[in-house]
């Protein structure tokens, strides 16, 4: 049986298909004991196409810790999650499960790695064996070995010098291309080291991959225990709340996702305590009485993208401009000038808080603060997009991996720096003649916008050296919801850089994501933006 093509040719007769898919604690004891129980009453109730792994399998393995099962027809979900909640109430070792409608585009995360080379004979297929695709096949297994995280630390570091190593042969080549011309005797030999060169850059980057893919986990790990806090929570605040996650099988590096656990906790708890109102609030604004939290988790190109969104009471734009002002943060005029989004950032400003009374929930001006932080750590963002009454939307972008980031290189007051790419929006020419003054502060005017001009030598406390200083480059940053200028002396090019973290030996400090080699063995500072503009904002 091939899992994929049955779901395949099931919706694409227009049949809807779900999965359930229960998730143990590890040390849980008679996993797929437990398994087949769920399966058995559910088979009483539904009609299951086939569960992954198989039920009627005499060859389980313990050690599982997960099982789906797929069923077919017409579901009310609410009905279906009711009865799940039924089952499992009586159940030890089970930490949660999801619901999931399964449409054509998510197929392949829905049956996992099992959709390739995981076949059952016809005989234990619980469903229509009439089926297309469905025909008995024999079922192969999977070699798979555990690896302890502090060997895949060490083979990640060995990668990246690699890629180091390749970055410095590259210069070396660049060197040579300049005899290629005035020495005929050179010529094959320069050109045999290119071909060198550019094999190598293939294969480093394949490894770079495969190693981070090694290190990749599906969110399911942390997702899992969101369904219990929010049960507790909203019972606690006297709410009720249902909770729909979708993309638990997007996956990230491990130390990324180990620092990203508590931001979706404290999300999750805003949403909740903050977002979502109570029963009587809702019916009298035209809403059903139970509120509705989101969790979608996707990947575009090299980001991770997950959203936690709630259908409650939105943020409120005027109580947060009050308690900017009452606090001193701003002045009345200056925050009558500012944008939505400029507004909604001060809930990330620390000790921050718009709640009236201090309770154990929320209220203590020590969450989206924390959030923000930890995000940062792993060279992540957050947006939110919010509408009054309509509800509120956290949007965290995160990169698959932070050990190699493409990086502009620029030159200031004689010193080389790096300044991640995906930061930057656009660089350009510029004359100290473009730059205004305005009560102090610098500005530039920018595709017909007006933004922000900060120089990165003043940041940095770095005097000026020599000619470099009459060359000026402004760099257009994305800083959070605005955009921001950093002027430098010259641009240097793009490289990939192995970012090495320095806060083992000096601790973290804001603006600054680490430090690198380059080709020619010069070690220079990687910046992070947004923090080294808070910094001289501040």
């Amino acid at each position: 049986m091939d899992y994929a093509r049955i779901l395949e040719d099931l919706i694409q007769k227009n049949e809807s298909v779900y999965k359930i898919e229960l998730l143990f604690d590890e040390m849980a004891d008679f996993k797929s004991a437990t398994a087949a129980k769920i399966f058995k009453e559910l088979k009483n109730m539904y009609e299951i196409i086939f569960t992954i792994p198989d039920l009627n399998s005499e060859d389980l393995d313990e050690n599982r810790c997960d099982y789906r099962f797929f069923l077919k027809g017409e579901v009310d979900l609410h009905n279906l999650k009711d009865f799940m909640d039924g089952l499992i109430e009586s159940e030890s070792g089970i930490d949660t499960f999801f619901i999931q409608e399964v449409l054509m585009e998510d197929i392949k995360q829905a049956v996992g790695d099992d959709s390739i080379g995981h076949t059952l004979p016809e005989s234990k297929i619980a469903g229509d064996s009439s089926l297309p695709g469905w025909e008995a096949v024999e079922k192969e297994g999977i070699n798979s070995v555990r690896i302890d995280i502090g060997k895949l630390d060490i083979l990640s570091n060995l990668a990246a010098e690699l890629v180091a190593c390749k970055a410095q042969i590259a210069q070396v080549l660049t060197s040579l291309k300049r005899f290629r011309n005035t020495d005929k005797a050179l010529r094959p030999v320069i050109e045999h080291f290119e071909k060198g060169v550019f094999r190598l850059e293939r294969l480093s980057f394949d490894l770079q991959e495969q190693v981070t893919q090694l290190r990749m986990f599906p969110l399911k790990t942390i997702f899992r225990k969101i369904p219990r806090i929010v049960r507790e929570l909203a019972a606690r605040c006297g709410k009720e709340v249902e909770l729909v996650i979708k993309g638990e099988d997007t996956e990230l590096d491990k130390v990324v996702l180990e620092q990203i656990s508590d931001p979706l906790v404290h999300l999750i708890r805003n949403c909740v305590d903050h977002g979502i109102e109570t029963g009587e609030e809702r019916i009298s604004k035209g809403k059903p009485p139970k509120g509705r939290i989101r969790i979608n988790a996707y990947t575009e190109g090299d980001i991770v993208y997950i959203e936690v969104e709630d259908d409650g009471k939105g943020i409120d734009i005027e109580k947060i401009k009050e308690k900017v002002i009452e606090n001193g943060l701003a002045a009345e005029e200056d925050v009558e000038q500012m944008n939505k989004e400029e507004i909604i950032d001060y809930i990330f400003r620390p000790s921050f808080s718009t709640s009236e009374e201090v309770n154990e929930v929320s209220g203590r001006g020590v969450g989206m603060d924390v959030v923000r932080r930890n995000i940062s750590l792993v060279k992540g963002d957050i947006r939110v997009e919010s509408k009054k009454d309509c509800g509120t939307k956290f949007i965290l972008q995160i990169p698959l991996t932070v050990a190699i980031i493409k990086s502009l290189l620029v030159s200031v007051n004689g010193s080389v720096y790096l300044l991640p790419i995906d930061r930057v929006i656009e660089t350009f020419k510029t004359t100290e003649k473009d730059i205004k003054r305005i009560n102090g502060n610098r500005i530039l005017s920018w595709n017909g916008d007006v933004v922000p001009v900060f120089d990165l030598g003043e940041m940095l406390g770095l005097d000026e050296k020599g000619d470099e200083a009459k060359g000026l480059y402004a760099v257009i940053i994305q800083h959070r919801s605005s955009k921001v200028g950093i002027t430098v002396n010259r641009l240097l090019g793009e490289i990939e850089a192995v970012v090495k973290p320095l806060d083992k030996y000096i601790g973290l400090i804001e603006g600054i994501m680490g430090a690198t080699v380059l080709g020619d063995g010069k070690i220079v500072l990687i910046l992070e933006p947004v923090g080294l503009i808070d910094r001289a904002a501040g």
